[in-house]
């Protein structure tokens, strides 16, 4: 009926970080319960401009990540690329 993955408490915190990035990848929703109880849903944001107001630029269209730089040559490299443009 619902389309959201059930976890307990002990098993999310344990596993919170691996949940994370499922939400934030894959867009997958998590419904977090204590002795099934519900008491949170973990789901992924449409934007940061929901919460912040402000655009950002989403820098995984550019292929960024995907080389898997660490964020010294991320930034070195747009850091470049910025004066370069000026």
């Amino acid at each position: 009926m619902y389309n959201y993955t059930t976890l307990d408490i002990s098993t999310a915190r344990k596993k919170i970080s691996q949940i994370i990035d499922k939400v934030y990848f894959s867009g997958e929703t998590y419904l977090i319960t204590k002795r099934n109880i519900p008491l949170a849903k973990i789901s992924k944001i449409k934007a940061n401009e929901e919460l912040t107001g402000k655009k950002t630029l989403d820098l995984k269209l550019f292929g960024i990540l995907k080389d898997k730089k660490s964020s010294v040559k991320i930034a070195s490299s747009l850091r470049k690329k910025l004066e370069k443009r000026f």
